[in-house]
């Protein structure tokens, strides 16, 4: 039902509006879309074209989530996963096997950290993208819930997917 449920992008325009109401009322509103809103918006008011690495030489790579650089999720049933929004990739159990182990030496979340140094132009969804310079990469869930793999962008903060369609 995924299909279904996936919000197209006029309804994902209308939610980040109705967040950003919210949230000039209540502070305390956060989450995903503001934090998209916030990056469309300042791609926009500098313009594609500048440099936002700077001299640094270092290319842009997926660092849009905290997963596993300082967070995981663990089941109710002991399961480790990068995030609670991917149960179903299990690195371990802490039943058997100790947390800190778990997220050294789990194959898993080695090959996930990976994301973290992929430069995004190297992915098949960001290739010949002129906003890499802004992006993150954006949710490794949303990216393996679409394409089935965290080594691509997310398509719900894609600047360049949400302007072809119209925000």
């Amino acid at each position: 039902m995924k299909d279904r449920l996936i919000l197209g992008e006029e309804e994902k325009r209308q939610v980040m509006e109705r967040l950003f109401e919210l949230k000039s009322r209540f502070p305390f509103v956060c989450g995903t879309y503001l934090e998209i809103r916030n990056q469309f918006e300042m791609i926009e008011e500098v313009g594609p074209d500048t440099d936002m690495n700077g001299s640094s030489g270092e290319e842009p790579c997926l660092t849009g989530c905290g997963a596993l650089l300082d967070e995981c999720a663990v089941r109710p049933d002991g399961g480790v996963t990068p995030c609670d929004r991917l149960p179903e990739l299990v690195a371990g159990n802490i039943i058997e096997t100790p947390l800190d182990v778990i997220w050294r030496d789990s194959e898993l979340f080695v090959d996930f950290r990976r994301r973290f140094t992929t430069p995004l132009k190297s992915l098949f969804t960001c290739t010949d993208c002129a906003y890499t310079d802004f992006c993150t990469g954006g949710c490794a869930a949303s990216a393996y819930n679409t394409y089935g793999t965290t080594l691509a962008g997310d398509p719900a903060c894609c600047y360049r997917r949400a302007i072809a369609k119209g925000k």
